[in-house]
């Protein structure tokens, strides 16, 4: 009887610490999780906001401003800000579809132009992928020069939040929290 007592004793303390470090690895992974998802989506648009020549229509003078300083900051000068009012009493639906025609009209008459915007995307993406610079979009664990060089790109993002909403920075609290991890 005290055998057993003794063999089982052992086993179920280490079955319990196992659990722990278990849940501990689940807790990091989620957290990682939801970092990496806005931290993706703010990079993407980064590299975007660098490389794509598609013209970005906005509403008002103050997007225009905002878009502008970010193609100014990115390196983009070449890509057009359009501002495009909504007309009084314009729906939703028709301000959409005359911002779709007005980018699909640019597009057809800047056809080489925009080629050679998504080739330099895709071949810098090609680029950051072969230097393992997105393992920390995959992996909490040993990413920490993956991690900087993303918090490097985005570091302009993260201090100048659009004006409007976005849905990677739901609120002013995220900002300074992402802000945050960086340092």
């Amino acid at each position: 009887m005290i055998y057993i007592i003794l063999f089982l004793l052992p086993l179920a303390i280490g079955a319990s610490i196992l659990r722990q470090k278990w849940n501990n690895i689940k807790c990091i992974q989620n957290e990682h999780k939801e970092e990496s998802r806005k931290a993706s989506i703010l990079f993407y648009q980064a590299l975007k906001l660098k490389y794509l020549k598609i013209p970005i229509v906005v509403t008002t003078d103050k997007e225009e401003k905002y878009q502008n300083k970010l193609l100014r900051h990115y390196g983009n000068r070449s890509r057009k800000v359009v501002l495009l009012p909504k007309h009084l009493g314009e729906s939703n639906y028709a301000f959409q579809e005359r911002k779709k025609l007005y980018i699909k009209k640019y597009c057809d008459d800047h056809k080489e132009l925009i080629e050679y915007g998504y080739d330099n995307f895709y071949k810098e993406v090609d680029r950051i992928k072969k230097a393992d610079l997105l393992a920390f979009l995959e992996s909490p664990f040993d990413t920490e020069e993956s991690k900087q060089f993303i918090y490097e790109f985005i570091d302009f993002l993260l201090k100048h939040p659009k004006a409007v909403y976005h849905p990677a920075v739901q609120n002013p609290s995220t900002v300074t929290q992402l802000t945050h991890q960086i340092n």
